[in-house]
């Protein structure tokens, strides 16, 4: 199997020169005026500096299928949920602060969903992944 640079530059693709230096990227640099509700944006900072220092969480494969085991929903979503409300207020305080706080833990709380093996939640899961024959109705 070809590498993926191979494959790219083999056809006349090439990232060279396009793709922005790291230390360079801002975060809404496109966006000149941004105003939130000062009210709000006490909230949201307040919520997003906490997320700053917390860990994330790893999904197992057990915490997953718990919904298939115990019938529970709630050990899988809690999870599920926090990385998403990490992504929003952390990616919302940035916009608001702009000054690169954020944007290192946003990077890593948005990779690790795009590192999740399922996007729907077990609820939503047709079937449990070691049991293929379980069939659990779409509800949501």
């Amino acid at each position: 199997m070809e590498s993926g640079i191979r494959v790219f530059s083999k056809n006349g693709f090439s990232g060279k020169g396009q793709l922005l230096p790291y230390n360079e990227f801002r975060l809404f640099s496109d966006l000149t005026e941004i105003k939130l509700d000062e009210e709000k944006a006490k909230v949201i900072m307040s919520k997003a500096e906490t997320f700053l220092d917390e860990p994330l969480t790893v999904i197992s494969l057990s915490l997953f299928r718990d919904k298939f085991l115990t019938g529970s929903r709630s050990n899988y979503e809690r999870v599920h949920h926090k990385r998403r409300d990490m992504l929003f207020y952390m990616t919302l305080a940035e916009m608001h602060e702009n000054k690169g706080r954020f944007v290192e833990k946003i990077a890593d709380v948005a990779w690790a969903i795009m590192e999740e093996s399922s996007w729907v939640i077990p609820a939503h899961q047709r079937n449990s992944l070691m049991d293929p024959e379980t069939e659990v109705p779409e509800i949501y």
